[in-house]
C-alpha cells in the first residue's frame, strides 16, 4: 500500500457517502460541498498527514449528517471508518 492507494480508499469512501445521499436530504447540497472540498484537499496532502487531514475533514462532513432517518448515512459512515482504522494502521508502521 503506497501513498495513493490511501489516498485514493479515502477519497473512494467519501465518493461512496455522496452517492448515497438521497435527492429529497435538506443539506444534500452543503453535505455534497463538504466532501467535495475534502476529496480536492486530500490529494495533495504528504503520506504522514493523511490520516490527520481526513479525521479533520469527516469531523467537518458529521455536521450535515442527518440525526434522524440515516441508515444510509450510517452504513456509508461505518465504510469510511473501517476505511481509515486500515489506514492509520498502515501509516503508523510504515511512516
Amino acid at each position: 500500500m503506497n501513498k495513493q492507494i490511501i489516498s485514493d480508499s479515502y477519497i473512494d469512501s467519501l465518493n461512496n457517502l455522496k452517492k448515497a445521499i438521497p435527492e429529497d436530504y435538506n443539506l444534500k447540497n452543503e453535505l455534497s460541498k463538504s466532501i467535495e472540498n475534502a476529496i480536492e484537499n486530500l490529494s495533495y496532502k504528504a503520506p504522514e498527514v493523511l490520516s490527520e487531514s481526513f479525521r479533520k475533514y469527516c469531523l467537518r462532513i458529521m455536521n450535515y449528517l442527518p440525526k434522524k432517518n440515516n441508515e444510509w448515512a450510517l452504513e456509508k459512515w461505518d465504510e469510511i471508518c473501517k476505511v481509515a482504522k486500515k489506514n492509520n494502521s498502515f501509516i503508523k508502521e510504515h511512516y
